[in-house]
């Protein structure tokens, strides 16, 4: 009886670390999705939806070709951005592909 107890003991503590590793498997978008802010108090909202505020302008986000591709209403064209995730997601640096203009936000 003992050993059963201990089999499934070890086998719940393998299984509590898959689940555990979950968040690991997130997709870009989710990682997007919430409240991100610059150093210098700039807000942007990004909504699972796909739509977005940023510095209180409505548009819309996706992400394409490992690219966030943001579009906003008062802008004529649309805004791509290599992104590089770090402190565990809390933060993302996005460059500008046209300009090569870098900005960190954390996550609120």
């Amino acid at each position: 009886m003992k050993k059963i107890a201990l089999v499934l003991i070890i086998l719940m503590m393998i299984g509590a670390g898959f689940l555990s590793g979950c968040d690991s498997l997130k997709s870009d978008k989710d990682r997007f999705t919430g409240t991100w802010k610059t150093s210098l108090g700039i807000t942007s909202v990004l909504f699972s939806d796909g739509t977005c505020t940023i510095a209180g302008v409505s548009g819309t986000w996706d992400i394409k070709d490992n690219r966030l591709v943001v579009i906003l209403a008062n802008l004529p064209t649309q805004s791509t951005f290599s992104y590089f995730f770090s402190n565990d997601d809390k933060t993302v640096t996005l460059t500008d592909i046209n300009t090569g203009v870098s900005t960190t936000y954390t996550k609120q």
